[in-house]
């Protein structure tokens, strides 16, 4: 990264006029611009030029910061069909100066404005095509979320057929789907038949199931 002389510019009216954040993409841009002050102009390039790590930075953001500064402090200007910026009284005194971007041409105010206008136009383009990104990014996960419930309901209803295929005691049918939702999340289906075997032959499932509460027959689900 080149050296950078940063000037006082505390007393600047086109300074003072920015947002913290209009300034810290100023500074930014003068440590990545050219040894006479150019850089590219489009909002992606500048955005992962001065903030590649910062993700709660957008194009949209910069491009709203870029046009802040213009066209006091940054001139845009177009070159080889291309876009790009000059911060205005670079003035970075080097030895050797190397030009990375096209020279500027004369001021313009009019191609100036048509810069604005373009950069306008690609903020909002850009802004499109996030929002329809995210549009369907939700959509697709709440399909896939869904998509996935039903998967589970499917494969706990075909469980709980198996196990009351097993069940001993036909009664009560409602509180032990109820109680073997909550058992499943706790053990597998084979544990709960093989714990079933076992506790059928034990003397309380040799009761008569008319004289058995609901609750006594849901506990043995839930064991």
């Amino acid at each position: 990264m080149p050296n950078r002389i940063l000037r006082d510019w505390t007393d600047s009216d086109a300074i003072n006029a920015l947002s913290a954040e209009q300034e810290r993409l100023f500074v930014r841009l003068i440590m990545v611009v050219d040894d006479f002050g150019c850089f590219y102009a489009d909002p992606r390039r500048v955005k992962v030029s001065c903030f590649p790590f910062n993700e709660s930075v957008t194009f949209e953001h910069v491009a709203k910061w870029l046009r802040a500064l213009s066209p006091k402090l940054v001139r845009l200007y177009a070159a080889d069909g291309k876009e790009y910026l000059e911060i205005r009284n670079f003035n970075q005194r080097l030895r050797q100066m190397r030009r990375k971007f096209p020279e500027p041409p004369k001021e313009n105010p009019n191609l100036e404005t048509n810069l604005r206008i373009e950069t306008n136009a690609l903020v909002s383009q850009l802004t499109d095509n996030c929002q329809s990104f995210d549009g369907q990014l939700t959509v697709n996960c709440q399909t896939d979320e869904t998509a996935e419930k039903r998967q589970q309901a499917a494969k706990r209803d075909e469980d709980f057929a198996k196990f009351w295929e097993a069940y001993p005691k036909k009664v009560a049918k409602a509180h032990a789907e109820k109680a073997f939702s909550k058992a499943i999340k706790l053990a597998s289906l084979e544990t709960m038949l093989a714990a079933l075997q076992v506790q059928s032959a034990s003397v309380d499932w040799n009761k008569d199931p008319k004289h058995m509460t609901s609750k006594e027959i849901c506990a043995y689900v839930d064991r």
